[in-house]
Protein backbone atom coordinates (compact mmCIF):
# COMPACT_ATOMS: atom_id res chain seq x y z
CA UNK A 1 0.00 0.00 0.00
CA UNK A 2 3.25 2.20 1.05
CA UNK A 3 4.57 1.84 -2.30
CA UNK A 4 1.14 2.63 -4.20
CA UNK A 5 0.24 6.06 -2.39
CA UNK A 6 4.04 6.63 -3.41
CA UNK A 7 3.34 6.07 -7.22
CA UNK A 8 0.54 8.29 -7.25
CA UNK A 9 2.28 11.12 -5.06
CA UNK A 10 5.02 10.89 -7.08
CA UNK A 11 2.60 11.27 -10.64
CA UNK A 12 0.44 13.57 -9.28
CA UNK A 13 2.37 16.55 -10.31
CA UNK A 14 2.05 15.00 -14.05
CA UNK A 15 -1.25 14.66 -13.92
CA UNK A 16 -1.67 18.29 -12.23
CA UNK A 17 0.27 20.28 -15.32
CA UNK A 18 -0.56 17.84 -18.04
CA UNK A 19 -1.72 20.10 -20.55
CA UNK A 20 -5.42 20.55 -21.48
CA UNK A 21 -6.21 19.52 -25.01
CA UNK A 22 -5.49 22.76 -27.28
CA UNK A 23 -8.53 24.49 -28.73
CA UNK A 24 -8.40 23.94 -32.59
CA UNK A 25 -8.86 27.86 -32.58
CA UNK A 26 -5.56 28.43 -30.58
CA UNK A 27 -3.55 26.27 -32.72
CA UNK A 28 -0.46 27.10 -34.88
CA UNK A 29 0.00 26.97 -38.75
CA UNK A 30 2.25 28.09 -41.12
CA UNK A 31 1.62 30.36 -44.19
CA UNK A 32 3.77 32.22 -46.33
CA UNK A 33 4.46 36.22 -45.18
CA UNK A 34 4.18 38.04 -48.68
CA UNK A 35 6.48 41.56 -49.09
CA UNK A 36 6.12 43.24 -52.39
CA UNK A 37 8.89 45.99 -52.47
CA UNK A 38 9.80 48.39 -55.21
CA UNK A 39 11.42 46.41 -57.99
CA UNK A 40 13.82 47.50 -60.26
CA UNK A 41 11.92 49.22 -62.62
CA UNK A 42 10.89 52.54 -61.67
CA UNK A 43 10.31 54.14 -65.35
CA UNK A 44 6.90 56.81 -64.27
CA UNK A 45 3.91 55.30 -66.25
CA UNK A 46 1.23 57.61 -68.23
CA UNK A 47 -1.74 57.56 -65.72
CA UNK A 48 -3.80 55.89 -67.91
CA UNK A 49 -1.25 52.96 -67.80
CA UNK A 50 -1.20 53.33 -64.08
CA UNK A 51 -5.10 53.09 -63.59
CA UNK A 52 -5.00 49.99 -65.77
CA UNK A 53 -2.26 48.00 -64.21
CA UNK A 54 -3.63 48.47 -60.76
CA UNK A 55 -6.93 47.98 -61.98
CA UNK A 56 -5.42 44.30 -63.30
CA UNK A 57 -3.40 44.50 -60.00
CA UNK A 58 -6.56 44.69 -57.45
CA UNK A 59 -8.69 41.95 -59.36
CA UNK A 60 -6.02 39.49 -59.07
CA UNK A 61 -5.64 40.14 -55.24
CA UNK A 62 -9.05 39.81 -54.99
CA UNK A 63 -9.51 37.15 -56.86
CA UNK A 64 -7.09 35.49 -54.45
CA UNK A 65 -9.04 36.64 -51.27
CA UNK A 66 -12.07 34.87 -52.77
CA UNK A 67 -10.72 32.02 -54.11
CA UNK A 68 -7.97 31.41 -51.80
CA UNK A 69 -5.27 31.15 -50.55
CA UNK A 70 -4.74 34.88 -49.40
CA UNK A 71 -6.17 35.78 -46.22
CA UNK A 72 -4.94 39.06 -46.08
CA UNK A 73 -3.13 41.50 -48.59
CA UNK A 74 -2.90 45.28 -48.38
CA UNK A 75 -0.96 48.29 -49.72
CA UNK A 76 1.59 50.27 -46.90
CA UNK A 77 2.40 53.34 -46.35
CA UNK A 78 5.60 54.88 -44.52
CA UNK A 79 8.19 52.82 -46.46
CA UNK A 80 10.45 53.36 -48.89
CA UNK A 81 11.16 49.71 -50.12
CA UNK A 82 7.54 47.85 -49.01
CA UNK A 83 4.42 48.50 -50.78
CA UNK A 84 2.15 45.86 -49.71
CA UNK A 85 1.96 42.66 -48.09
CA UNK A 86 0.14 39.23 -48.37
CA UNK A 87 -0.82 36.33 -46.20
CA UNK A 88 -1.08 32.97 -48.40
CA UNK A 89 -2.01 29.65 -46.72
CA UNK A 90 0.17 27.69 -49.00
CA UNK A 91 3.22 25.46 -47.78
CA UNK A 92 6.31 26.98 -49.43
CA UNK A 93 8.02 30.49 -50.87
CA UNK A 94 7.90 28.92 -54.47
CA UNK A 95 4.42 28.92 -54.08
CA UNK A 96 3.53 31.90 -53.15
CA UNK A 97 5.97 33.70 -55.62
CA UNK A 98 4.71 31.77 -58.44
CA UNK A 99 0.66 32.86 -57.23
CA UNK A 100 2.26 36.61 -58.02
CA UNK A 101 4.01 35.72 -61.43
CA UNK A 102 1.49 37.23 -63.74
CA UNK A 103 0.37 40.55 -61.25
CA UNK A 104 1.23 43.33 -63.70
CA UNK A 105 3.45 45.26 -61.19
CA UNK A 106 5.31 42.52 -60.93
CA UNK A 107 5.51 40.87 -64.58
CA UNK A 108 6.65 44.83 -65.34
CA UNK A 109 9.63 45.03 -62.79
CA UNK A 110 8.25 47.61 -60.65
CA UNK A 111 7.48 45.24 -57.77
CA UNK A 112 9.49 42.04 -56.61
CA UNK A 113 8.26 39.50 -54.00
CA UNK A 114 9.64 38.13 -50.92
CA UNK A 115 8.47 35.46 -49.00
CA UNK A 116 8.77 34.25 -45.51
CA UNK A 117 6.97 31.51 -43.70
CA UNK A 118 5.42 32.84 -40.39
CA UNK A 119 3.42 30.88 -37.85
CA UNK A 120 0.15 32.40 -36.60
CA UNK A 121 -2.90 31.41 -34.58
CA UNK A 122 -5.66 29.63 -36.74
CA UNK A 123 -8.01 32.19 -35.07
CA UNK A 124 -6.47 35.40 -36.17
CA UNK A 125 -7.05 34.87 -40.12
CA UNK A 126 -10.61 34.76 -41.23
CA UNK A 127 -12.68 34.34 -44.36
CA UNK A 128 -12.84 37.99 -46.46
CA UNK A 129 -16.52 38.83 -45.50
CA UNK A 130 -17.80 42.36 -46.99
CA UNK A 131 -16.52 43.43 -49.93
CA UNK A 132 -13.05 43.66 -50.90
CA UNK A 133 -13.15 46.94 -50.62
CA UNK A 134 -14.31 47.28 -47.48
CA UNK A 135 -10.98 48.20 -45.74
CA UNK A 136 -9.82 49.88 -42.74
CA UNK A 137 -6.24 50.99 -42.13
CA UNK A 138 -4.53 48.98 -39.22
CA UNK A 139 -0.89 49.12 -37.73
CA UNK A 140 1.44 46.07 -38.04
CA UNK A 141 4.55 45.68 -36.14
CA UNK A 142 7.58 44.23 -37.74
Amino acid sequence: MRYLLGFVLLMLPSLMFAAAPEDPAEQMFTVQFVVLEAGPNQEKLSDEKTRQLQTEHLEGLEAMMRQGPALIVGPLEGSDTWRGIAVLDVDSKDKAVALFANDPWVKSGHLVVESLPWNVAKKVLQPLKGEFTDVEPCLLGI
